[in-house]
């Protein structure tokens, strides 16, 4: 370029828009859970015929300086949306791409109606396209700036902050206006091996990222352990030199030459932005919650994918979760899924019913079980469906209970808890002031008491789902807990014993014996209600039961 590049923009910018002399690059962005192509940035490449390539650290600032960056922008808009329009008429995959717009732009016009009649004119969709502002853009209170950003998101634009952490105000931005997500600037992985607090200030990023509701993407990656470590904070899209370097799209991916499998639909960014806004360094990642602060833990966390076919695969383990599963037995984690996917035993049965569940209710679903000699609790949650693919993840939260035992004292307590475990299907506590508490879930009958918490209710409602309309009234009058300790001292006996044919989850019907315990703890009476099968007997009739019942004394 000549020594005077403002001179050289002035007389040869008008002649580079005519003759496309600026040419789009595209530079990919991965989704770290799957490792897919999800979007990429258009950045703008000026090929001169004599100069060559002109760095954009050379023509921009001028463009800006010279008041024609608007229309720089608007025409990396205008080429963006006629190559999707060339991808889409080819049937290839179409995914997101980003455009950058300068804070000039807002100021020199209504921008978004400019990009509005661009989008319009070659028929795009607005969900293929994102809208990225430099967070230098964002140092004053400007109002133009504030309410054009208002409009594309109230249409339905993604607005992404770029450059995040680059300047000194990055977090009023975040005070001052709405993103959709924050690209994590590049400067944070430069000195990634040498400089160990850089890795306390991304996961610091991304879980106030998570809290805000916020996305996230790192730039700049450029190793493999980068990779590794932004997946395990949970940062959902990466971009940088390792991912992919930017290059014209007849030399890149979306001419074709990968298979469509490596790409994502842009309809598929919000089944999986639901699956990102799950914050694995939360203490209690499964919660529902709108704000939080929550911070760092160990917490045993995985999310497992459904697909269509009924096979799970483990988009994500923390290294706690993965760790159990080796001391359980597992020498890898795709051990465990085959047992899961292809030969599930008692405890995997119960966990895959549990989650096939928990995408029917959407609500909170759980189960306690006994891993490798550990007392366990599992709890899931769904996060996400595609309707489109068929596609369900859930996130899974893992408790070893047997961790917070100490060996010496609770040594016989644990024994006990084991073996109470291998016998009943479920464990409910009932209190004298009516509230009613599950210890201990198999998967196979739901966890009523999670949002019912009355006894009259929860029989109620457990009588209706579980056991057969026919012996209803008995299991009532079976479960009238006021006269428990009576019937109990009349038999000479420290509980009461019933029958009743009971259903599970997948309608399968079965005897059951029902025990509820009456006892005394810290001067207050209380019930212990427990459930198990009858072993060697399915279907029972009526005229049978009074012999099981003898049977059982």
């Amino acid at each position: 370029m000549q020594k005077d590049p403002g001179r050289f923009v002035r007389e040869r910018f008008d002649q580079a828009i005519k003759n496309q002399d600026i040419k789009v690059y595209y530079q990919p962005e991965v989704r770290a859970l799957t490792g897919r192509i999800c979007g990429f940035e258009a950045l703008a490449r000026w090929i001169d015929p004599v100069e060559g390539m002109i760095s954009p650290g050379a023509f921009i600032p001028e463009l800006e300086a010279q008041g024609r960056i608007r229309e720089l922008d608007l025409y990396m808009i205008r080429q963006v949306c006629a190559g999707q329009q060339r991808i889409e008429r080819a049937g290839l995959t179409l995914t997101r791409t980003s455009v950058n717009l300068s804070r000039l732009d807002f100021e020199a016009c209504d921008i978004f109606s400019e990009v509005e009649a661009i989008r319009q004119e070659y028929g795009r969709k607005i969900g293929y396209l994102n809208i990225e502002i430099t967070e230098s853009a964002f140092n004053r209170d400007d109002r133009a700036l504030a309410e054009g950003m208002k409009k594309f998101r109230e249409a339905g634009y993604q607005v992404w902050m770029d450059d995040f952490g680059s300047g000194y105000s990055s977090l009023n931005n975040l005070k001052d206006y709405t993103f959709d997500l924050l690209k994590i600037d590049m400067e944070f992985l430069r000195d990634f091996e040498e400089k160990p607090q850089s890795k306390v200030i991304l996961a610091a990023i991304v879980n106030m990222a998570k809290q805000l509701g916020i996305h996230t993407l790192a730039e700049g990656v450029e190793t493999q352990t980068q990779v590794a470590f932004l997946r395990d904070i949970g940062c959902e899209k990466l971009q940088g030199y390792y991912i992919g370097r930017p290059a014209p799209m007849d030399e890149d991916i979306m001419s074709g030459r990968k298979e469509a499998e490596d790409i994502e639909d842009a309809t598929e960014d919000a089944y999986y932005g639901d699956i990102g806004s799950l914050n694995v360094l939360s203490y209690f990642p499964l919660q529902y919650t709108d704000s939080g602060y929550d911070i760092v833990n160990s917490q045993k966390l995985a999310i497992l994918e459904l697909d269509h076919e009924g096979r799970f695969r483990y988009l994500y383990c923390n290294k706690a979760y993965t760790d159990f599963l080796r001391e359980s037995g597992f020498r890898r984690i795709e051990d465990s899924l085959t047992c899961l996917n292809d030969n599930p035993g008692g405890t995997e049965r119960n966990f895959r019913h549990m989650l096939l569940r928990c995408g029917k209710s959407g609500q909170l679903e759980g189960m306690d079980c006994v891993l490798a000699g550990n007392v366990c609790n599992i709890k899931c949650r769904l996060l996400a469906e595609n309707t489109q693919t068929g596609y369900r993840t859930y996130g899974v939260v893992l408790t070893n209970f047997s961790d917070f035992t100490l060996l010496h004292q609770a040594d016989d307590i644990h024994r006990v808890l084991c073996h109470m475990i291998s016998i009943y299907n479920r464990v409910d506590l009932f209190t004298e002031s009516g509230m009613v508490e599950n210890v201990y879930l198999e998967s196979m009958q739901g966890r009523i008491t999670d949002d019912v918490h009355s006894v009259s209710e929860v029989l109620e409602r457990y009588a209706k789902s579980y056991i057969v309309p026919e012996e209803r009234q008995s299991f009532y009058r079976f479960y009238d807990l006021d006269t428990v300790e009576d019937r109990a001292t009349r038999a000479n006996k420290d509980h009461v014993t019933g029958f009743f044919h009971s259903y599970d989850e997948s309608g399968r019907l079965s005897l059951q014996m029902y025990l509820l315990i009456p006892f005394i703890m810290d001067g207050r009476k209380l019930i212990l209600s427990c459930v198990r099968d009858i072993d060697g007997v399915g279907m029972a009739l009526p005229e049978d039961i009074v012999e099981i019942m003898e049977a059982c004394q």
